[in-house]
């Protein structure tokens, strides 16, 4: 007889229990004169519980012999097909369907934002009671795991080395068959696939979850650049981002500005550094501004600066870079022109000042010699005896 009528999902108690069938119906005589007793048969099937040993079935034929069930009346007028259909309508409730479950998980990637947590969620199908199984959440190995829960309590020393002190489990609904795993200080290595196994006895299920870890950068720093072979640069630098971002340059206009970027890989973190310059020679370039953003975090992607408006010139900036040694030579030589003035300034008026003392010696020396003459001549004149 088929036992399509059956639902799909029959535990391993009721396929033991449907293979148990037929033996009793082939031990008890079936298509023979005689037919099993109901209660008989019922009482030593729940008996066995759909798990009757070899040993015990070889005897099932001895204990329905006629001499055997000659007190209880006879035997029954029960058809082997009749009674095989009765059998399973006295069937008590099968088990609790733990024996066959599935294990579900987030469709999408998990996000998770470097430096702050994650949460691996599970939950069976049907909703059944968890709190009797292990579960297992664990990458591509599946010892050691990222994290373990056995019998009401983690096994720390089950765990891979990266993952301790790290994690911690959520009983999320265990009665209803949800829990979850959470994953404190993200970093990039977190990034990939995870599977999350539940098991009970010889039953287990699992499934793929994929955590998409990001990385926020810092805020961006713009400065100006001058370089001697490409004038003046604009550049906007800024660390900490995954995958890698985007990078804009606006001028005061809202126009993009074009602009070189590079990406450069930290050894340590795995997180991208990433570096953006503007030229602003050939013209002013007023109020810049250098925006990144990250695809994944469409909430809180833009970090923006901007260029003051002095520094933003490069016009100015080269004219300024290629003046200043022309002005410090022009009033190099100012200084030496004006020292040379005063210098020969004060030798012409040393000059004019030994002329001048000399013609004033030569009067003096005129005006001695004159009065020397005079002298006896106005002795003669006035009688006046000369001196001995």
């Amino acid at each position: 007889m088929s036992l399509g009528f059956l639902s799909p999902r029959v535990s391993r108690r009721a396929k033991l229990r449907s293979e148990a069938f037929p033996r009793l119906i082939a031990l008890g005589g079936a298509g023979s004169n005689h037919s099993l007793p109901r209660q008989f048969s019922l009482n030593f099937y729940y008996a066995c519980g759909g798990f009757c040993p070899t040993w015990l079935m070889s005897i099932y034929p001895v204990c329905l012999s006629p001499a055997g069930m000659a007190k209880d009346g006879g035997w029954s007028s029960l058809s082997a097909s009749g009674l095989l259909v009765l059998l399973f309508l006295k069937l008590p409730p099968v088990g609790n369907g733990k024996a066959d479950f599935q294990v579900l998980g987030p469709q999408d990637p998990v996000l998770a934002v470097v430096g702050e947590e994650a949460e691996l969620r599970c939950w069976l199908s049907p909703r059944i009671s968890a709190h009797s199984m292990e579960l297992r959440w664990f990458r591509e190995e599946l010892s050691p795991a990222v994290h373990v829960r056995r019998a009401g309590r983690d096994e720390p020393e089950e765990q891979m080395r990266e993952y301790r002190n790290r994690t911690s489990f959520v009983d999320r609904d265990m009665a209803g068959g949800q829990a979850a795993v959470r994953i404190h200080r993200i970093t990039m290595s977190d990034n990939g696939s995870y599977h999350c196994l539940f098991t009970e006895d010889r039953a287990h299920a699992s499934t793929t979850l994929w955590l998409q870890v990001a990385g926020l950068g810092s805020r961006p720093r713009i400065q100006a650049i001058h370089t001697q072979d490409r004038g003046v640069w604009a550049e906007c630098a800024s660390e900490g981002w995954y995958p890698e971002p985007w990078v804009e340059w606006r001028d005061h206009r809202g126009q993009t500005v074009r602009a070189e970027t590079n990406f450069s890989v930290s050894p340590t973190t795995g997180l991208l550094a990433v570096v953006s310059r503007v030229a602003l020679q050939g013209g002013a370039v007023e109020a810049l501004s250098c925006s990144i953003s990250n695809s994944l975090l469409p909430g809180r992607k833009v970090a923006e600066s901007h260029l003051p408006a002095h520094l933003s010139r490069g016009s100015q900036f080269t004219k300024w870079r290629l003046a200043l040694p022309l002005a410090l030579l022009a009033m190099g030589l100012v200084m030496a022109g004006v020292i040379c003035l005063f210098g020969k300034c004060q030798r012409n008026a040393h000059r004019t000042q030994l002329r001048q003392e000399t013609e004033r010696r030569g009067q003096e020396q005129s005006q001695q010699s004159s009065m020397a003459v005079a002298a006896p001549l106005h002795a003669e004149v006035c009688g006046v005896p000369p001196r001995t």
